[in-house]
């Protein structure tokens, strides 16, 4: 009976502080006294909220694709493999669909959702998950979860982007494979 309470005590005290989805899916703009445009999760004084659940997604694509930023939808359009885990493919396309497909010790996963570009952030919003187990058997999972990368630069048709990772920020080569 002891063991049922404290489980009862952890998952209650595990969502009042965990922030909610809600929180995870906003993005906030604002531009520094440089004039320098900035992004992200947090509120910030002078800050405009240009996207979360609870705003009309035609709405902050519209003022998002109109804004100019340093890099361009048409750089990250195209088939990307990662540079150290070569089974792994992402394509983004023209229309906004995201795939990740990849293979790692005979299972294989392909994760599905969209994609928009926020100045330098390219935030993927993950909607479904199918995993193959080598024996055939599948499983798919709807998910709602978003993804944010930081770009610093293409190159010679190489994405170049940070994540937030555990211990700080990761960073990733992807090189281009198809258009």
């Amino acid at each position: 009976m002891y063991r049922i309470y404290a489980l009862l005590l952890c998952c209650g005290l595990a969502h009042v502080l965990m922030p909610s989805v809600a929180e995870a899916n906003t993005i906030y703009k604002w531009v520094d006294k440089d004039g320098k445009v900035h992004f992200s999760d947090r509120p910030v004084e002078g800050a405009k909220k240009i996207s979360g659940d609870d705003e009309p997604e035609a709405e902050a694509d519209a003022e998002t694709e109109s804004s100019s930023g340093p890099f361009q939808r048409n750089q990250v359009i195209g088939r990307w493999q990662d540079e150290i885990l070569e089974d792994i493919h992402e394509t983004f396309t023209a229309n906004g669909d995201y795939i990740r497909a990849g293979e790692a010790m005979g299972m294989k996963t392909r994760i599905t959702g969209t994609w928009k570009l926020l100045g330098d952030m390219l935030i993927i919003q993950v909607n479904a998950k199918t995993m193959t187990m080598p024996n055939g058997q599948q499983k798919t999972e709807s998910k709602s979860d978003v993804r944010r990368r930081k770009l610093i630069s293409f190159d010679d048709n190489v994405m170049h982007f940070s994540t937030k990772g555990k211990y700080g920020d990761d960073e990733f080569r992807y090189k281009r494979i198809s258009n």
